[in-house]
């Protein structure tokens, strides 16, 4: 599956899942962006975190858990 695929799929899961590990406004860039993503590539996400909330183990949930 390619990832805009996945991204289509889940697309709020993953806004879900990044509010409740303390970022807010995903946004996608790279491959995906521009509609050249393929079977191996990856989905690249930047998130903004919040001021004083958000923490380097969060950022790490976000990335593993999507």
């Amino acid at each position: 599956m390619r990832p805009s695929e996945a991204l289509s799929a889940h697309r709020e899961q993953i806004r879900h899942l990044v509010a409740a590990n303390h970022a807010s406004n995903p946004r996608v860039f790279g491959s995906v962006l521009h509609s050249a993503d393929t079977p191996d590539s990856d989905l690249d996400l930047l998130v903004d975190p919040i001021l004083g909330l958000t923490t380097l183990l969060d950022i790490a949930g976000i990335q593993i858990e999507v």
